[in-house]
């Protein structure tokens, strides 16, 4: 198959054909025969008509196998199809083991794990029998019955028909109805380690068995002979990491159960494979290696060999396939993984390795080897290699995995079967028995159907280079074994596809997937994606996001967030200008902006990644907003806002970020271009329409895209504290804020504005405005008080002064004034109490006037004259006390958003601005995106684009000559005044060189007459 390797399968049609080709190509003929040769070497036109019998005649059967599903693992720089019967990638089809992910290089045609048992069949033969799950090579029905002889997966582990996609936690449309539920009767993630709980950035599951596997007269079924196979059923699960330190490494998990009747005494687990370094047509060049000490084979292109990427062979990828953890043998007396522990069992009910930790002072005190990597039992505890206790708390919470449900066993002082570091989920507690057999024959000479050959490769100590052909289209076959196996008895084997820049970068991963797996894969993770969205605009781009990453919870570190970073790209691939560590090796891309906590946390992580320290920030503060100028109008922009934590420097980690994933939440396209003709800004209008506060609202429009004419209303609720207010839509009848108490500034996003209410703190003079009226003689200086206990009146004073008493005094000597106090924010008198000290009945200098109300006193003015060239108050003078006024009851606030528009007559105006770029056209421009790197090939689309146009207008097109040739209908949004062109007349053909005319006609606004070239 790959010797057509420019083909490119749509998953549209390859992976939709089990509904696609069930409705459309009924009764395909059953008699359709594979072509005598290797897939490999078939036509582009047999493989099709290979598809179509495959995914047509046998799924349209009422017996047939319609649970096939695929899914695409994407949560790192990894990304790879991969199905629900075992496949790793697919032959010729891409993304197929991409990375990195988006750049369309792909390092594998097709990879499946393999398990093979010795039985005795009824005719007396004693044979190995392999289940696989490979399309190419692959076993099945010779006589064109419906059956794969080989993994077909299991209903119920997804989501059923029309969804054709495996299970992923991060797409809860895609959980199968035989997923755990919840008390109201909601689906739950099927954790390892927990219902609901998910481990990894991104997992998903599914289930298969070999019951259709009638190749070999084996029954393991003695009740049921119709089901056949090895009787083995595995649980599959896929782990992907975000983090820096594990995003070149994607994790399967196959959890081995034999429901047969029948024992198994030698069965071998592995996985069958044909790497493709260099692109699917650059495969006869590849060469291979195993490290058995690591457990890892690896492959790499022919040094200084060219490669279907066009890229340098320095930049190409070394792919390697680790087997983290092996089926343990607990029979043979042997300690077969060297851990200082002899037939160890993760099913013994035996905490073996005394890892297992009551109470959080002991899990604090189980720290890890200062190296734990040696083979040594460094801090004398009994085991080797020991990582310790890294979230340092109780193990002791219960068989649901979960600290504080009280469930069974939950602080009973002993280890029951779920509580971590105990058996099942406690990978030391086997005897693995590692890497036992490799082999890298040239492609078809082995295939998966060969079970005898296979067996014979998969013997335990058949290792060596004598079994790798290098320079050559080599395939992978590795196992481990061998290993009895009794009914009901579960084995678990899992392996890390690995990728690496050259061979020191893979074998630093693999250490780093061997560390993720000692930790039972409960890796640390960043904190969670912020959901971000992007508003075009006219050379810019505003993005905005929410808070949700702050609030994650590490499994290790808790609550660890630092900071967010943007990025920003045109191809999906180059995220700013790379970072790299001394051997050319990219660590870290550098962002245009970067917001982080002001907690002092600041400067570069005191740890490094190959010599590389993360740039923390320097304590700018948290925002939630960005806007980036200066863009170019019509060229699309992908933007990623990344949340990163602040690392462990006791723990020797450094700060993790979250991923650029197109698609994710995190990772938004947009394209800026001109405003309309005619366009009219949005606009908020604030009324402050009831109350007298000197609180502050700032309402900034944020995605004038999504603004439509609304009227908001705020109330305010002073009754209980803290002080709160109220948002409600008055147009809508609804409320979108209800006792919200964010009165201190922060910002709030709410249906595209950002809200920010800043509250006085305390009623306190106004020192700046405090002072003589304009047109006041007096020069004495007054000093403002409050008494213990006074009473602070939120409202503005004055005391007017005349020659003439106006106003009596109380409480203490009541008596005549000449000056009067004023509530002049409600324009109301206030009593006053008149401390006359000389007792001349007239204001006079160190005189006080304090107000009083509610029986208690509150301000106190008091006067003192200069010593030379004093003027006393005197008719006419006003003193005014201005107080700072926080919120209060009586406080509304009526607030107006006026969506953007089109002025007719600005729009005329605009005409003049209509334009076409890039004009002239030469053969390409930079408005073209390129091809996606997925499924198609070329240069990309040609386009022009007009610019600045109305609302709505027609476009026609001319020759020089004056020949009609395009019509484009342009009915756009007041906030995109574009319109692309594809190069295409109406007839869909290319159009000429040479010079065109437009003419731009806008019903009731006018026209616009232009040139367009096209230079060849």
């Amino acid at each position: 198959m790959k010797y057509f390797t420019r083909m490119k399968l749509h998953i549209s049609y390859l992976l939709g054909a089990s509904l696609l080709v069930f409705f459309m190509v009924g009764p395909v003929s059953a008699q359709f025969k594979k072509p005598n040769k290797p897939m490999k070497y078939w036509t582009k036109e047999e493989f099709q008509k290979w598809e179509n019998y495959f995914d047509g005649y046998r799924l349209s059967k009422a017996t047939a196998h319609r649970d096939r599903k695929f899914g695409i693992h994407n949560g790192n720089k990894i990304r790879t199809l991969f199905y629900n019967y075992g496949s790793i990638g697919r032959p010729n089809t891409e993304p197929s083991m991409e990375w990195p992910i988006y750049s369309g290089h792909g390092y594998g045609y097709e990879f499946g794990p393999l398990i093979g048992a010795q039985v005795v069949t009824v005719q007396g033969d004693t044979i190995g029998i392999f289940d696989d799950g490979m399309i190419d090579g692959g076993d099945t029905d010779p006589t064109g019955g419906e059956n794969v002889w080989g993994w077909e997966p299991l209903p119920g582990y997804a989501a059923p028909a029309p969804n054709e996609r495996i299970a992923m936690s991060n797409d809860p449309s895609t959980w199968g109805p035989l997923f755990p539920k919840d008390d109201k009767g909601n689906l739950l993630w099927p954790g390892q380690y927990g219902n609901g709980k998910v481990t990894a950035d991104l997992e998903s599951y599914f289930v298969m068995d070999d019951r259709w596997n009638a190749e070999f007269g084996y029954y393991p079924f003695p009740s049921d002979s119709a089901r056949r196979g090895l009787g083995i059923q595995v649980t599959a699960r896929g782990y992907q990491y975000s983090a820096q330190l594990a995003e070149d490494i994607l994790f399967f998990q196959y959890k081995v159960k034999n429901v047969s009747k029948k024992k198994l005494d030698k069965v071998v687990v592995g996985m069958m494979g044909d790497p493709h370094i260099g692109g699917p047509g650059d495969f006869s060049d590849d060469y291979a290696d195993f490290n058995q000490k690591m457990n890892m084979v690896y492959s790499w292109d022919r040094v200084g060999s060219t490669n279907d990427f066009g890229i340098p062979w320095d930049d190409l990828g070394w792919l390697g396939f680790i087997l983290l953890q092996t089926p343990g043998n607990p029979y043979d007396g042997i300690d077969n993984d060297h851990d200082g522990f002899v037939d160890e069992s993760m099913h013994n009910g035996i905490d073996d390795d005394g890892d297992w930790q009551a109470t959080d002072a002991e899990a604090r005190a189980d720290t890890p080897e200062k190296n734990y990597t040696n083979g040594i039992d460094d801090d004398h505890d009994g085991r080797i290699d020991d990582l310790g206790d890294l979230d340092g708390k109780s193990d002791d919470v219960g068989r649901d995995g979960i600290a504080g449900t009280f469930d069974e066993g939950e602080g009973n002082g002993v280890p029951d079967p779920g509580e971590p570091d105990f058996d099942e989920t406690d990978a030391d507690e086997s005897d693995q028995m590692g890497l036992t057999a490799f082999a890298a024959p040239i492609y078809s000479t082995v295939i998966p159907a060969d079970d005898d050959k296979i067996w014979k490769l998969l013997k335990p100590g058949n290792i060596g280079s004598q079994n790798i052909q290098q320079n050559a289209d080599n395939i992978f076959l590795f196992g481990s074994g061998y290993f009895p196996f009794s009914p009901g008895e579960v084995q678990k084997y899992s392996i890390g596809i690995i990728m690496g820049q050259n061979k020191e970068d893979l074998f630093k991963n693999a250490q780093m997937a061997y560390f993720i797996y000692r930790l039972n894969f409960q890796f640390t993770k960043p904190p969670d994606l912020p959901t971000v969205h992007a508003v075009p605009g006219d050379g810019r781009v505003t993005l905005y996001w929410d808070d949700k990453a702050e609030q994650s919870t590490d499994i290790l570190f808790g609550h660890d967030f630092e900071g967010y970073a943007i990025y920003r790209s045109t191809d999906k691939v180059r995220w700013g200008n790379p970072i790299t560590d001394n051997r050319g090796i990219k660590v870290y891309d550098t962002p245009i902006a970067q917001f982080d906590k002001k907690d002092g946390v600041k400067g570069t992580h005191p740890v490094g990644t190959d010599g590389i320290h993360f740039y923390i920030g320097n304590d700018s503060g948290l925002r939630h907003t960005f806007v980036d100028s200066n863009l170019i109008n019509g060229i699309t922009y992908y933007y990623a806002v990344t949340a990163y934590d602040s690392g462990s420097a006791t723990k020797g980690i450094p700060p993790l970020e979250t991923p650029k994933a197109v698609g994710a939440s995190n990772v938004v396209a947009v394209m800026p271009n001109a405003p309309a003709a005619g366009y009219v800004p949005a606009s908020v209008d604030i009324n402050h329409a009831a109350g007298v506060s000197d609180a502050q609202l700032k309402v900034a429009i944020i995605d004038y895209t999504i603004l439509k004419d609304t009227q908001y209303e705020i109330t305010i609720n002073d009754s209980v504290s803290p002080k709160s207010f109220t948002l409600k839509n008055l147009t809508k009848n609804q409320v979108v804020l209800e006792n919200n108490t964010n009165l201190k500034g922060q910002k709030i996003f709410s249906n595209g504005l950002q809200w920010r209410f800043i509250d006085v703190p305390f009623v306190t003079p106004i020192d700046s405005l405090t002072k003589w009226e304009e047109g006041s003689r007096s020069n004495w200086n007054v000093s403002i008080s409050l008494p213990s206990q006074g009473f602070r009146l939120a409202r503005d004073v004055e005391i007017r002064f005349s020659d003439t008493y106006v106003d009596t005094s109380i409480l203490i000597k009541p008596q005549p004034t000449k000056f009067s106090v004023w509530n002049v924010t409600d324009n109301k008198k206030l009593p006053f109490v008149f401390l006359d000290k000389d007792k001349d009945h007239e204001l006079s200098s160190k005189d006080q006037i304090t107000l009083f109300m509610n029986n208690r006193p509150g301000w106190q003015f008091t006067f003192l004259a200069p010593a030379e060239g004093s003027v006393a108050p005197a008719e006419g003078d006003v003193f005014r006390l201005t107080i700072a006024k926080p919120l209060e009851a009586k406080d509304k606030y009526i607030i107006h958003v006026n969506p953007i528009g089109v002025d007719v007559n600005q729009a005329k105006k605009d005409l003049a601005k209509i334009a076409v770029v890039p004009n002239p056209y030469v053969a390409a421009s930079a408005l073209e995106p390129k091809p996606e790197y997925v499924f198609s090939a070329g240069r990309g689309e040609r386009r022009v684009d007009f610019i600045h146009l109305p609302k709505d207008c027609t476009i026609r097109i001319y020759t020089i000559t004056g020949e009609h040739i395009k019509t484009i209908e342009h009915h756009g949004t007041a906030f995109d005044g574009s319109e692309s062109w594809n190069l295409l007349s109406d007839d869909d053909l290319d159009i000429s060189f040479g010079i065109y005319i437009y003419h731009v006609d806008v019903p009731g606004i006018g026209e616009k007459i232009g040139r367009l070239a096209i230079v060849k």
